[in-house]
């Protein structure tokens, strides 16, 4: 799963605050427990000496405590008495932990392997950050209906589908560069919030923005943060797995927008790492739009899809539309 060191660090500081929290409820309850049942705290005291007497058996290398064992064994038998007759579960002093799988450390024991809940976590916050949460509540592939669209709409829009499915099903070993370009209302915004939940879902970072708040972002970054501030924010567009810029050529078309727009391709394009661009202009008005340099990078290391036809908003599927009022997507 692929995390900037600044994700990896929130969620690192996400564990350390959740295993702060148990030790803390753990130490409060064993305070308790001190006070309500003083002889548990004296037969705790016993055991502990006992595990030292042992210890220091042997380090002057021999083990003289023959009823070690037969003794440790009756003072944990003892204290969980003294706990169940006060009133108290026998596990009420033990470890707490949220993920007893990983003992809240992110990592399955003595493997350097993720957790399931190490995984729930990259994924939320990877949708949180992803700027699409509005968009894949309703746009994916079991809402993507075909309803209303003649036999030739249909045929175009399962070539497309298929063609996402393959873009995602192969996105770890082809690197690959997309332009989704055709009138609005064709799907292009729609497909490219399934390709994104999808590889969401597979644990990918995934970066959306429309072209005007992109831009906009930038901007205020570049005179709100510091120098450093400024460069982490660059880092996280440019090392997102996936970053989609909807609506290209809708925003305000600057010297300074199209420098940004170039170091920003260009960036992740060394880096290997894939830009999903829709637009409702054709190549032809992109390369009049912006600079020869923007349009030679668009049109030889982005693949083209062409979205033909009448605007068609797609809606949610048949089950879904007697129960609420049609979702009209955006393209």
């Amino acid at each position: 799963m692929s995390l900037t060191n600044r994700q990896y660090d929130e969620i690192m500081r996400e564990y350390d605050a959740i295993s702060s929290r148990n030790h803390r409820i753990q130490s409060e309850r064993i305070e308790e427990v001190n006070r309500k049942v003083p002889e548990y705290a004296a037969a705790n005291a016993k055991l502990q000496r006992l595990r030292m007497q042992k210890l220091n058996a042997l380090l002057k290398g021999g083990d003289t405590l023959s009823d070690y064992e037969a003794e440790k064994d009756r003072l944990i038998k003892e204290r969980d008495r003294l706990l169940t007759d006060n009133g108290f579960d026998v596990n009420y002093l033990k470890p707490i932990y949220t993920c007893p799988d990983c003992m809240d450390t992110g990592y399955l024991t003595g493997t350097r392997k993720k957790c399931k809940c190490f995984k729930q976590k990259i994924a939320k916050l990877l949708m949180d950050e992803s700027g699409m949460s509005h968009l894949l509540q309703h746009q994916s592939f079991a809402t993507l209906s075909m309803k209303g669209l003649n036999e030739a709409e249909t045929e175009e829009l399962k070539r497309a589908v298929t063609y996402s499915k393959e873009f995602i099903k192969n996105f770890d070993s082809d690197y690959q560069n997309v332009i989704f370009y055709g009138n609005v209302g064709t799907g292009k915004t729609f497909l490219s919030s399934c390709i994104a939940g999808e590889l969401l879902k597979s644990g990918h970072s995934v970066l959306y923005f429309s072209a005007t708040d992109l831009f906009t972002e930038i901007n205020s970054a570049r005179f709100s943060y510091d120098g450093e501030g400024f460069r982490d924010f660059l880092e996280d567009l440019y090392a997102a797995d996936l970053l989609i810029i909807d609506d290209l050529g809708t925003e305000k078309t600057t010297d300074r927008t199209i420098a940004d727009l170039f170091q920003l391709l260009n960036s992740r394009d060394q880096r290997r790492k894939s830009t999903l661009i829709s637009t409702n202009l054709d190549l032809a008005k992109l390369t009049v739009l912006y600079s020869e340099r923007i349009s030679s990078r668009l049109g030889g290391g982005f693949k083209g899809y062409g979205f033909n036809g009448r605007d068609r908003r797609f809606t949610v599927n048949e089950r879904n539309e007697k129960e609420r009022p049609i979702h009209h997507v955006q393209t």
